[in-house]
């Protein structure tokens, strides 16, 4: 088989792969049976190298929605699938994903894998709809799935959920591909009256304002926070905090349904046409990212933006890095790291202070930074939120960086914080170890069901998973 040179979406580090691409349930029993180990591969989205390995499954060809049920927002499809298929297909219905992450470009079995999350994760409402009442609450993607099939390196399928299989359920949201492959699923979608979101924006004047507007939105579905990572002294921590919510104005299908019957195949899914998008055609200098560029970037943003509401296109609110295709490549050749740290809220104001601080005075200018506001954590074994603070900061790879993300790391353990999985390439097994406490439960998972041979990544390896 062919070698391919894989990276993850941030570009570090790469690896010469053999891939093997998902088409029947059959081949994958034989690839079970005739390969030495490897790591199922989605859309490559996984920012370091949780999806990479010297023999991978790309599960991008196993993409076959088999079925919608509107009277219960029930939509059943294999693992390959993306999440801008589903919602080119569901849009057109008044249906939105439950749980989505910053980008629509993932598959719905790296989505279970990296238990992703998004801008609504604090959220614990009820929404009333037209079909029924349902608490669409907040969280992780394990709030949207119902259940799973997963097939085990001895070729046998489970039907996994919450009352079925519940340990290998729970270990494999954010288990990364380590618990077997996941063929399909059952997802819950929610009931939209717009493709628009009416956006509120609040700007801040340092840190402690940031984490108050946030935790004034905690009744509106979806909020964020973009903070400007260069500002220090009285600014330390300002930024632009976003919340909104679905538009009112019924302008996709309302449907009435009287029963479910939850049989609605489909044999031919329309999407709709996708709108032509900007794209980056080639690496940018590996000096262009800098200081001065960033923090000029970050003077005028924030310079531009001012207080108020306005009506956007769902995709802006929610995606709005997917409008710019293969963005990743402004880092230039030697690629970036994404740091993605929780802390709890107790200590949230606190440690957020001490690594903001740390950053400005690093003059390691962090291009994009997001904050948001975490619900409680979920039963899954790898849980990464926990009641508190994210903060999402990306920064070109150089060899000063690394250093700088070791000193992150100590104060975000220091405080009770973890790293998310799913944008790590570098963490060390005593970093891991100190934060992830049910991670000798999910090594036990592996080992008694036969998984830790077969199924292994470069983090894998690195963390002893």
């Amino acid at each position: 088989m062919q070698l391919q040179q894989l990276q993850g979406f941030g570009g570090y580090p790469a690896v010469a792969s053999a891939i093997k691409a998902l088409r029947s349930v059959s081949e994958l029993q034989e690839f079970f049976s005739s390969t030495k180990s490897f790591i199922p591969h989605g859309n490559g989205r996984s920012y370091g190298d949780s999806a990479l390995s010297e023999s991978v499954l790309d599960c991008k060809p196993y993409s076959k929605i088999y079925s919608f049920c509107p009277e219960c927002a029930v939509l059943h499809a294999q693992c390959g699938v993306t999440f801008e298929s589903i919602l080119s297909f569901s849009m057109q219905k008044g249906f939105f994903l439950h749980i989505t992450p910053g980008t629509q470009y993932i598959t719905l079995g790296g989505a279970i894998a990296s238990n992703v999350h998004g801008k609504n994760h604090h959220y614990n409402n009820v929404l009333d709809s037209t079909m029924h009442k349902t608490q669409y609450k907040g969280g992780n993607f394990i709030e949207s799935v119902l259940d799973f099939s997963l097939m085990l390196p001895n070729g046998e399928i489970k039907h996994c959920s919450r009352e079925s299989h519940s340990d290998l359920f729970y270990a494999t949201f954010g288990g990364m591909g380590l618990t077997g492959v996941i063929l399909d699923a059952r997802i819950r979608l929610q009931p939209v009256s717009s493709t628009y979101i009416i956006q509120t924006t609040i700007k801040t004047q340092n840190l402690h304002e940031t984490l108050q507007s946030l935790e004034s939105c905690q009744n509106s579905p979806y909020a964020v926070a973009w903070i400007d990572s260069l500002a220090h002294g009285a600014m330390l921590g300002r930024g632009l905090v976003t919340y909104g919510d679905f538009a009112k104005d019924n302008e996709v299908p309302t449907l009435q349904f009287q029963s479910c019957a939850c049989s609605h195949q489909i044999t031919n899914c329309q999407e709709s046409p996708k709108a032509r998008k900007l794209s980056i055609p080639c690496y940018f200098p590996n000096s262009t990212l800098n200081p001065l560029s960033v923090g000029i970037f970050n003077t005028l943003y924030y310079a531009r933006a001012s207080n108020g509401s306005k009506r956007v296109p769902f995709e802006s609110f929610f995606y709005p890095l997917d409008s710019v295709l293969s963005w990743n490549k402004i880092y230039g050749r030697n690629g970036f790291l994404q740091y993605q740290c929780i802390i709890p809220k107790e200590h949230g104001l606190q440690a957020l202070q001490k690594i903001l601080h740390l950053i400005a005075m690093s003059k390691q200018a962090s291009f994009l930074n997001v904050l948001k506001l975490y619900g409680k954590e979920d039963s899954s074994f790898l849980c990464f939120p926990l009641e508190g603070y994210s903060l999402a900061l990306d920064f070109k790879r150089t060899s000063n960086v690394f250093v700088l993300l070791e000193k992150l790391d100590d104060i975000v353990i220091r405080h009770g914080g973890r790293l998310y999985l799913t944008k790590d390439s570098r963490m060390s097994k005593h970093t891991f170890e100190s934060s992830y406490q049910r991670a000798a439960e999910f090594r036990k998972l592996r080992i008694d069901y036969n998984l830790h041979e077969k199924l292994q990544s470069l983090q894998s390896r690195r963390l002893g998973l």
